[in-house]
């Protein structure tokens, strides 16, 4: 016969037995464990940095050049980094760009002189020296084209366009007597020559800026102002400006010259000189433009022409290449740089269509997926246009070829 069940409720159970020490020495021990833990994955993670991230922030000191406007510090190094995918290190030369030393014997003895001027993808911070289109260029020719005895030197500042880079072509480019100058040409150019929308997206004053300006006057006419020393000074109120700093302003009396600036910006464009109407005629509309974008490539046109004006002074051919992001034959921005500087006789080389006659990748350009500089490849697509077009006109490099 089965035995009754106890009653669970009437069972004692006995308290468990105390844990070892007391809570404040457990409290210890687990922030100490806690931190120890914490202090190891922050020690990893720097090594990790360390070794796969040499450095965080770029770095590039400039100086002011009165004729020129703000350059790179001769002799520093530059650094420059998108934090993710690339980190370069290089030094200025004694110019004042990123570039190799300028050799004047080498350049002066050599058959062909190729000079290239440019904004941020002719600086080219994101790859190596070795990895410039310009450098590869020169390595290019010598083996495909050894005949020519191709030398070359590129002057590039980023955050500049055509009427900036005029000084360039004056205070550096001349005195090299290139047989040959390449403007490189981005989708930007095509609006930065502008005054106008430079201030809005730079904020620099109009004809106050570190860089050479061109603004045209009621009658038409344009006309260059020289770098500003003082161009900070200047400077337009950031939209993100909280409201305190914007009072701040105008207690120190600067509405009235901010007054002044923001109706240069936005006052419409007038002139003789209208260079999209005439594209209009011709029958190329496309999309429509606003006024201060068609005025946009009225400055672009001059700009061009002021190169083609220095170019035959200085008994050299001029030829554009054209950044592969303005697309190729039959894209409307490659259209419209190829209707201002075909009148002007300056020939135009198509990165993109280099690209897609060798069946390039056009992932492969960019330096990052969130970095729209060339990379390594993207410079070597670069380099092969320019030697195909060297290649099919070579008689500028005796002198015999203005286009």
């Amino acid at each position: 016969m089965n035995a009754p069940l106890p009653d669970c409720e009437s069972v004692a159970i006995p308290p468990p037995p105390p844990p070892p020490g007391n809570a404040a020495t457990i409290g210890a021990l687990s922030i100490i464990i806690t931190s120890a833990a914490l202090l190891t994955i922050g020690i990893a993670g720097e090594i990790y940095l360390r070794l796969f991230s040499p450095f965080i922030h770029s770095s590039r000191p400039m100086r002011f050049v009165p004729a020129v406007g703000m350059v790179v510090e001769p002799g520093v190094q530059v650094r420059h980094t998108d934090g993710q995918h690339y980190w370069t290190t290089a030094r200025s030369n004694s110019l004042g760009f990123v570039d190799r030393e300028p050799d004047p014997e080498r350049f002066a003895s050599a058959g062909c002189r190729v000079v290239a001027i440019g904004d941020s993808l002719t600086e080219a911070l994101e790859v190596p020296i070795a990895d410039k289109f310009h450098v590869l260029l020169e390595e290019r020719s010598a083996r495909d084209l050894p005949d020519l005895d191709v030398a070359t030197m590129a002057f590039g500042l980023s955050a500049t366009a055509q009427v900036h880079q005029l000084a360039l072509f004056d205070e550096y480019a001349r005195q090299f007597a290139p047989h040959l100058l390449v403007l490189v040409f981005s989708h930007t150019d095509l609006h930065g020559n502008s005054p106008h929308l430079m201030a809005m997206r730079r904020r620099w004053h109009p004809t106050r800026a570190p860089y050479v300006s061109a603004v045209r006057d009621d009658h038409g006419e344009f006309r260059l102002f020289p770098p500003a020393r003082d161009w900070r000074q200047f400077l337009l109120p950031s939209r993100l400006e909280a409201r305190w700093q914007q009072w701040v302003h105008v207690a120190i009396g600067a509405s009235a010259r901010r007054s002044a600036i923001a109706q240069f910006v936005h006052e419409r464009a007038r002139g003789r000189w209208d260079w999209y109407r005439s594209w209009q005629r011709r029958g190329r509309r496309g999309r429509a433009i606003s006024g201060v974008r068609r005025d946009a490539l009225n400055y672009t046109a001059f700009a061009l022409s002021e190169f083609r004006k220095r170019a035959d002074s200085a008994g050299a051919a001029l030829a554009i290449l054209a950044a592969s992001d303005l697309g190729g034959p039959g894209h409307r921005d490659f259209e419209l740089l190829n209707a201002i500087a075909g009148p002007l006789g300056i020939s135009v080389v198509s990165h993109h269509d280099y690209i897609t006659r060798h069946g390039g990748d056009f992932q492969d350009v960019d330096a990052s997926p969130r970095d729209p500089h060339w990379s390594r490849q993207g410079h070597q697509w670069a380099a092969g246009a320019v030697l195909e077009w060297l290649r099919d006109n070579r008689q500028v490099c005796a002198g015999g070829y203005r286009g």
